[in-house]
């Protein structure tokens, strides 16, 4: 059934006993000497997760997480400061590198961990998030985290799974600081191993007799 501003009337007794009763295509709803008939919705869904889920724009930050990063965040987040306040907070600055800020409640300086093996692009952007669903995206195997807005629902999605999640205030986002404890992750190049040469054993050579023969080692395997 919708909801409805009704329910909320003044006028409404809320020391009376309340009377349902449900038929195939209407609620009733009685309270005292009055009567509501609500239209049921057989076909819709509640919540609309489809209309929750946020559409990717142009203009929307892509955070790539790197595998070393994803495990540093699944096994770490939940030993920075501010672990133990409401909502346990930190904030991700994705402008030009990913840095992650956390303090306790009521200190002034806080702490930076810099994540090397991550790349962003797209708008920069900073918000403030319950880290909890942070380390729990990292820990499902999401490589990418898209950002439309600061105030706006967080994205990851992959061909079969979608979580969403909606950030704190976003007023509440630590700035940068000179001061800062800053911690830096290792960021691991994929280096190209180099290309062994293929060992050919040797031709042989025929001599006047008709027998072919190859000098050293490699005799054995030329014949």
């Amino acid at each position: 059934i919708p909801g409805l501003a009704l329910f909320n009337c003044r006028e409404l007794p809320l020391d009376l006993p309340i009377t349902v009763c449900k038929g195939e295509a209407h609620l009733a709803i009685q309270v005292g000497n009055v009567t509501i008939y609500v239209a049921i919705d057989n076909v819709g869904r509640f919540p609309d997760v489809a209309r929750a889920v946020p559409k990717a724009t142009a203009r929307a930050t892509t955070w790539r997480l790197s595998p070393d990063d994803a495990v540093f965040l699944a096994s770490s987040l939940g030993k920075l400061p501010g672990r133990n306040d409401n909502f346990a907070p930190i904030t991700v600055d994705l402008t030009g590198r990913v840095t992650l800020r956390a303090r306790e409640d009521g200190q002034k300086q806080p702490t930076e961990v810099v994540l090397a093996g991550s790349t962003v692009t797209g708008t920069p952007v900073r918000f403030h998030t319950d880290r909890h669903f942070l380390a729990r995206a990292a820990a499902m195997g999401f490589a990418n985290i898209t950002i439309m807005a600061a105030d706006q629902p967080i994205l990851c999605q992959d061909t079969t799974r979608t979580f969403v999640w909606v950030p704190l205030d976003k007023t509440l986002a630590i700035p940068p600081s000179d001061n800062a404890i800053r911690i830096t992750t290792e960021a691991k190049a994929n280096i190209p191993q180099p290309i062994k040469e293929r060992l050919n054993p040797p031709m042989p050579t025929t001599n006047s007799n008709g027998h072919s023969h190859v000098s050293g080692e490699r005799q054995a395997n030329a014949n």
